[in-house]
């Protein structure tokens, strides 16, 4: 779609510009027949397009620094619900996080009752195979 209105903008463009070209004249333009007047005119027209630009600056310097408020404000009171649910996690005893890693100890433990079947190894160990279902 844009590229099927750029190439009409183009022509409009164009034939604005021609016109304006056939029209013109040097005894018409300010900037050739009053050149004073032409300058006082360009000063006033910068002179408003500055006071414009001050005028819009001002309402969006207060936005910037009411946002930068609100967002710090946000952060805060992030900071503070965070600070609770350690906390309250904190109290509620040690909890393991779900990406940390998990370290166990695994050792046989002697059993005493079967002290009089140890052989001239040592004591023997019962183990257990645990079945996952196929066989």
């Amino acid at each position: 779609m844009r590229r099927k209105r750029a190439p009409t903008q183009v022509e409009k463009d164009r034939k604005r510009l021609e016109q304006g070209l056939a029209e013109w004249g040097e005894d018409e333009e300010l900037f050739y027949a009053d050149r004073a007047r032409w300058r006082q005119t360009c000063r006033r027209f910068l002179i408003s397009e500055a006071q414009a630009d001050d005028a819009s600056r001002e309402p969006e310097e207060r936005q910037v620094e009411h946002l930068r408020a609100e967002s710090g404000a946000f952060l805060a009171r992030q900071m503070d619900e965070m600070r609770a649910l350690a906390e309250e996690q904190c109290k509620a005893g040690p909890l393991l996080d779900d990406d940390a890693p998990v370290c166990l100890a695994i050792s046989a433990v002697e059993q005493k009752g079967k002290e009089e079947e140890a052989g001239l190894i040592g004591p023997v160990f019962e183990h257990k195979q645990e079945t996952t279902g196929r066989q």
